[in-house]
């Protein structure tokens, strides 16, 4: 029996498998199957959502990128939960004001301490 292997997602080499290794590959297609049934509880399911909010703040990727059908599969791959939905437009929009307003306070508590601040900007025109 002939099995593909990818390396570093360019190739494909295909090996020979002992018996032994067919069984596991055998059992190890059920553990797969279970996983991808996987529910997600809902403290999983908030800890996803930041996640994703928080990629898509940090590398600046628009909100219509969560419900890309290749970024939701990824996604269900991740998570092992082939029910998996991403968070709507509406739920980023208000995750990110919910994010930004902590970001807000926190930074305004440390600038209490702060005796005295001074800023700087350099602003270059063509």
């Amino acid at each position: 029996m002939y099995h593909f292997q990818s390396h570093n997602c360019s190739c494909r080499h295909a090996i020979w498998l002992s018996e032994k290794e067919k069984a596991e590959e055998a059992s190890q297609k059920s553990i797969t199957i279970y996983a991808t049934n996987r529910v997600l509880s809902s403290g999983m399911i908030k800890v996803i959502k930041e996640a994703v909010v928080n990629w898509i703040v940090k590398c600046c990727r628009p909100l219509s990128k969560a419900n890309d059908k290749d970024f939701v599969s990824m996604m269900k791959t991740a998570t092992g939960c082939d029910k998996f939905v991403p968070p709507c437009y509406a739920t980023i929009v208000e995750t990110i004001h919910h994010m930004y307003s902590e970001e807000k306070t926190k930074l305004q508590t440390r600038l209490k301490a702060v005796p005295g601040l001074s800023l700087t900007a350099d602003f270059w025109c063509q």
